[in-house]
């Protein structure tokens, strides 16, 4: 029994270009290509049709001439909306980004959905008082880190969907480690910021991150009993019970803190003793046998 057969709808979204929009472009032609090959010359038609129905009738896109020559031009469109979103795309970044995308590291924000992004060496308000970053918006990380970053999303979604990863720093080009321990050095806090004379820290490989939780639909960041880049005891991790004794930090907070630790350790993270927000995910020597430090 012949049921309403429709022609495949073969839509372009050919509008203003964003971070996806070169991808959704390449997917669309890809899939329009897929389609393409289930075409029936012989027969002239080209349509969308469930297993158990029959063929539709002969007279549906008899010309498969016409056809195959306006399917070339929707083709030609959506290769050329997607090299122009690419070219797009890569003339948006910064020197520092793209130069990060060249060595290989990954933007969190495509690699991790629904994380949110607030880079705290990109605005004054951090231990500085400096604004470090001074192109950079983006945070990105190496490739494995990236990978663990988004189990460590989805665990959380799987605990509490109404919160979110929050990203405070990421990987960190070492010349802008240096600016950092120039401003600590010789003071109370440079226990706390790796010398870039002895190879910096995991931020210059790409595979440590300062994070935090924040409420998924707005991004504000929930309590954790002081701010990130807090350099004192009471941001340390290995004493927390004695800190809510003291009043220091409350009961809500160190429940905050061990929600974030759980799912960064799920994902193979290792947390920072001195600092509740700094993850690790390889050791120091690790990395330094294995991988490049960002210039």
């Amino acid at each position: 029994m012949l049921k309403e057969y429709q022609l495949l709808d073969i839509r372009l979204s050919l509008g203003a270009c964003d971070a996806s929009s070169s991808k959704a472009s390449l997917k669309n032609f890809f899939n329009f290509f897929n389609s393409f090959n289930s075409f029936s010359s012989a027969e002239g038609r080209f349509f969308e049709q469930s297993e158990s129905e029959e063929l539709p009738p002969k007279n549906i896109m008899k010309d498969s001439a016409f056809f195959t020559f306006h399917s070339s031009i929707l083709i030609a469109l959506l290769l050329a909306h997607a090299s122009f979103c690419l070219g797009q795309e890569e003339r948006g970044l910064s020197p520092t980004a793209k130069a990060m995308e060249r060595a290989g590291y990954v933007n969190v924000a495509k690699a991790v959905p629904g994380i949110h992004i607030s880079l705290m060496y990109a605005r004054d308000d951090n231990f500085t008082g400096r604004l470090l970053y001074k192109d950079l918006r983006e945070a990105y990380l190496h490739p494995r880190a990236a990978k663990a970053l988004a189990k460590a999303q989805r665990e959380l979604k799987a605990k509490r969907p109404d919160l979110s990863l929050k990203v405070y720093d990421a990987a960190r080009p070492m010349h802008i480690q240096q600016q950092m321990w120039d401003v600590v050095k010789g003071t109370a806090q440079q226990d706390y910021v790796s010398n870039p004379r002895n190879g910096g820290g995991l931020h210059n490989y790409g595979m440590a991150v300062d994070i935090t939780l924040c409420d998924a639909a707005t991004g504000d960041s929930i309590p954790m009993g002081t701010l990130v880049d807090h350099l004192g005891p009471a941001a340390h991790t290995d004493a927390e019970a004695d800190l809510v004794r003291r009043h220091v930090i409350t009961p809500e907070t160190l429940k905050n803190r061990k929600l974030l630790r759980e799912v960064m350790h799920a994902a193979g993270f290792t947390v920072l003793r001195t600092e509740w927000w700094h993850f690790n995910l390889i050791t120091r020597a690790e990395a330094r046998r294995t991988l490049k430090p960002i210039p």
